[in-house]
């Protein structure tokens, strides 16, 4: 999880994971794995949780989607607080969804696009740069996600945290 296409979260184009030692991405970004798969908040602000979403895992009466509750709670007030989604009283759950892809890659729509990091820009250090339109002349490495689907991750989440300890 890390970068962002359309927006940041620390600077107007830099996400933190990213931007915190863009050059290590680079390093990540270039390293040649052939499937490298790259989920920035371009996809995780696509798979928002909400307050029902909350309530539904509560109602679940897990501890595991207790405590999913809770703490989904505190991070959709502090970004209704702080730097609110498009729908106020939800938030992304960035790893989440990187780990649901994992599982089902189904869930978030993805590019193979050219991939890399700006390490030295004055004004766009730690930015990502996906080539959408392949302007670079460089090839594909990494399938980047631009979407994914809320519904989806949301019943994914409902079904992990439903399932009894120790299955």
């Amino acid at each position: 999880m890390g970068g962002g296409h359309y927006c940041g979260n620390i600077t107007p184009l830099a996400e933190f994971n990213v931007w915190a030692d863009p050059e290590a991405a680079r390093v990540v970004f270039n390293c040649g794995v052939p499937r490298l798969t790259i989920v920035p908040l371009d996809a995780t602000h696509w798979a928002l949780l909400s307050i029902a979403g909350c309530d539904a895992l509560d109602a679940l009466g897990t501890p595991a989607a207790t405590a999913c509750a809770t703490f989904v709670r505190r991070r959709i007030a502090g970004y209704d607080s702080d730097q609110p989604m498009e729908r106020p009283g939800t938030a992304p759950v960035h790893d989440a969804l990187c780990v649901a892809a994992l599982v089902d890659r189904s869930v978030i729509t993805s590019r193979r696009v050219h991939a890399d990091v700006e390490t030295h820009g004055e004004l766009t250090v730690g930015q990502t740069v996906f080539d959408v339109a392949a302007r670079g002349g460089n090839k594909p490495n990494a399938d980047v996600a631009f979407g994914a689907d809320e519904r989806k991750f949301v019943r994914m989440l409902r079904e992990t945290f439903a399932a009894p300890a120790g299955t």
